[in-house]
């Protein structure tokens, strides 16, 4: 299947980030969500490469950063790679350490991503991983919103 082209990621992304801010943040229980964008990285780029799948039918890859920031002082972050673009729908979490980070990145290494030690894992969907029956729950939650709101996540042209 053909990869789909930097804006239709940056779309399908920014839709899915849109989703999980209009979940109430109680209704994820027990779950990393809650403070979203903050401390779930990990288990957003998880769900986020199940939708890019479902919805593309291409395998991302789960980017595991390590010792990144200015001075190294940011010790972990992770975020999806498709081919050499970087789908990442949190790292605004470290805005208030004077990141000026957009909320939704979809392109090319920025120099701040190239500051982490990265470890790439292939199939980053949390389909794959074992034991995070918690973390279908919150997909699950998520997907049910996009649902809900289908109509308001496309363009004006397209409902």
């Amino acid at each position: 299947m053909a990869v789909p082209d930097q804006h239709t990621l940056y779309l399908l992304a920014r839709q899915f980030r849109r989703a999980i801010e209009a979940v109430p943040r109680e209704e994820f229980i027990g779950s990393v969500f809650r403070d979203f964008p903050a401390g779930c990285c990990g288990d957003t780029s998880n769900v986020l490469a199940t939708y890019l799948f479902e919805k593309t039918g291409v395998i991302a890859d789960y980017c595991a950063g390590r010792d990144g920031g200015t001075d190294q002082e940011i010790y972990s972050h992770a975020w999806l790679q498709i081919n050499n673009l970087i789908i990442d729908i949190t790292a605004d979490q470290f805005q208030d350490r004077g990141y000026p980070l957009d909320p939704v990145y979809v392109g090319p290494a920025t120099d701040w991503h190239k500051t982490f030690d990265v470890t790439v894992e292939p199939d980053a969907r949390h389909t794959s991983i074992k034991d995070v029956n918690w973390l279908e729950v919150a997909w699950q939650r998520i997907m049910a919103e996009m649902a809900a709101t289908e109509h308001h996540w496309l363009p004006r042209s397209e409902w």
